[in-house]
């Protein structure tokens, strides 16, 4: 008969009656299952269905901490806890069932392997489940089959203790992980990194960042939501902020054979699909407005380009409505394009004519309008009559296309406008060198590969240096909370500083770094394998998409498939 008082917040060394993982070597998907029977299992002190639960798995180089969250726990009879979801590796963790069943039983099934299993060996794996202050966990040393691809144990004796948990990582004053690399000098070798499972948190070196797969395998329900993942899930690209302004939703997008629904939005803390597009919304070319006073609306231009509206995606209804005098070519800004900062002004793009009804400068002063080989041309906005006149530009400021009467400034590629606070909010552009300088000296700066522009008078501030430097991607300044950094990502070079990485640059001109993660996507004749870094509004968190295809060792996926991966650079002061 079992005792009704809750034991006390403890480690349980656990024998393993069995510790299996497997990992299919073509697919990357894997199972486990743990059991163990001695000794007699007690109860946690805390309600799971509380508090929840995590699975932790320890191998040679990784360990892995996948989440149980309290929703999915019940208790069909007194302090027995059994956590359970049908849609594994779908929905809230890849774990199918955890049994805690006191005096008889302790079971965990997942279909995930956890760790990677594509090393020759592991030796010592650890499994630790953790529910409050409560952590049960088994170590096997000897197991009869460890090979690529699967490990078998039984009959493990407890270990003596249970594994320590990670080291605590504090907050910076602004929010993020006190342990980000900011050595912007430092060149790191690309590990080989495992395509990560659905929804499973790793931290692959040399970085650490946590990093988890938001869009799960194609042809896999897209539960709680009805539909089916596509071969191409993921973010619009690096300029279009993909989380509203309360960072609650993100919309990505759902694409290839039998993909829906699309866009699909996801809850902004548990990345699970939360709803599809609104039958009566006429969505083409969307934003989230900027603000948070409309965080659940849309800024839409429709695909005949003759309606602007905003949507609350949430209500389901349509707040308001303009008829565009011109019709636009495509959308807001050709695609790439974005509200001001208050969401008052956008430029949308005709054929042969440009009108404010998105590219807008972020204040709303400018319109900013790229040409043919990413030369770009600055209008003045008349805030009384929305009209657009060339901006000229000092005679003696830099070029490399058009004239300055004419508005013309330094030509960047990939970029992306912004307010600069170390420079009393001047509007500025941020971008790829286009005119292609880098190394060389232009009015007194040296050029690197990310570059920033001020749009009053095309003054150039070099962000990076351009010794060994990979060459530059995507910039995206969509962290509109997070003023005076820009996220960018870099084309593998291998030797080279920032290869294949996504990092932050200060606005400043002091050079200084954040380095997160490495993309491990092979892009090369595909565009949506481009992995378009976009950071959410606190700049804390980035999506980047990728086929993780390469530097990925023996479990790579497809080079067809490409999903969005989620950086989670927060302190743990500032997760929700």
């Amino acid at each position: 008969m079992l005792c009704g008082r809750a034991a006390p917040a403890a480690d349980h060394p656990q024998d393993a009656l069995h510790l299996t993982l497997k990992q299919s070597v073509t697919s990357g998907r894997g199972r486990a299952r743990w059991v163990s029977r001695a000794p007699a299992v007690i109860p946690p002190a805390a309600d799971p269905r509380s508090v929840g639960g995590t699975l932790r798995i320890i191998g040679l180089y990784q360990d892995v901490t996948v989440p149980l969250p309290a929703g999915n726990w019940s208790s069909p009879s007194s302090q027995v806890y059994r956590f359970r979801n049908k849609e594994a590796p779908a929905g809230p963790s890849p774990v199918k069932l955890a049994l805690i069943a006191p005096g008889s039983r302790l079971t965990v099934s997942a279909d995930t392997s956890g760790i990677d299993l594509g090393d020759p060996h592991q030796g010592t794996v650890s499994v630790a489940l953790t529910v409050g202050g409560d952590t049960y966990c088994s170590t096997c040393t000897t197991p009869v089959k460890d090979e690529p691809g699967r490990y078998v144990a039984a009959a493990c004796e407890a270990p003596a203790v249970c594994p320590p948990p990670p080291p605590p990582v504090s907050s910076t004053p602004d929010g993020f992980r006190s342990d980000l690399m900011t050595n912007p000098t430092a060149v790191f070798i690309e590990p080989q990194m495992p395509k990560p499972a659905y929804l499973v948190t790793v931290s692959p070196g040399p970085f650490g960042t946590p990093i988890v797969q938001i869009a799960n395998d194609p042809g896999l329900r897209t539960s709680p939501v009805t539909g089916t993942w596509g071969t191409d899930a993921r973010h619009v690209y690096s300029t279009q902020q993909p989380w509203n302004a309360d960072e609650t939703l993100i919309t990505i997008e759902n694409r290839g054979t039998r993909a829906s629904p699309s866009p699909l939005i996801l809850d902004g803390s548990t990345y699970e699909p939360k709803s599809g597009p609104c039958s009566n919304y006429p969505l083409w070319d969307y934003r989230w407005h900027p603000t948070l006073a409309h965080a659940h609306e849309q800024i839409n231009v429709t695909a005949d380009g003759l309606e602007l509206m905003w949507f609350d995606v949430v209500s389901c209804t349509k707040t308001r409505s303009w008829t565009l005098p011109i019709a636009a070519s495509y959308g807001i800004g050709s695609g790439k394009g974005n509200p001001s900062n208050d969401g008052r002004f956008v430029v949308i793009a005709g054929t042969t004519q440009v009108y404010v009804g998105a590219r807008i400068s972020a204040s709303g002063k400018y319109g900013v309008v790229s040409y043919t080989g990413d030369n770009i041309r600055v209008f003045d906005v008349d805030p009384a009559t929305l009209a657009l006149t060339p901006h000229a530009m000092p005679t003696s400021s830099y070029r490399c296309a058009g004239t300055a009467a004419a508005g013309y400034i330094y030509s960047l590629g990939h970029a992306d406008v912004a307010l600069n606070p170390f420079d009393n909010d001047e509007d500025v552009i941020v971008g790829q060198d286009e005119c292609h300088l880098s190394g060389q000296t232009v009015n007194g700066v040296l050029i690197g590969h990310v570059l920033m522009v001020r749009l009053r008078d095309d003054a150039i501030v070099a962000l990076t240096d351009p010794s060994n430097e990979a060459y530059a991607d995507h910039i995206s300044t969509r962290n509109l909370n997070r003023p005076g950094w820009a996220y960018v990502d870099y084309f593998q070079e291998d030797g080279m500083r920032f290869s294949d990485e996504v990092i932050a640059v200060k606005l400043d001109g002091s050079k200084a770094v954040q380095r997160f993660a490495h993309k491990h996507s092979v892009f090369d004749g595909c565009y949506r394998c481009e992995s378009h870094p976009a950071p959410s509004m606190d700049g804390r968190r980035i999506l980047f998409a990728s086929n993780w295809a390469e530097h990925c060792g023996t479990l790579c996926g497809s080079t067809t498939d490409i999903e969005d991966y989620l950086i989670d650079a927060r302190g743990p002061q500032s997760s929700p």
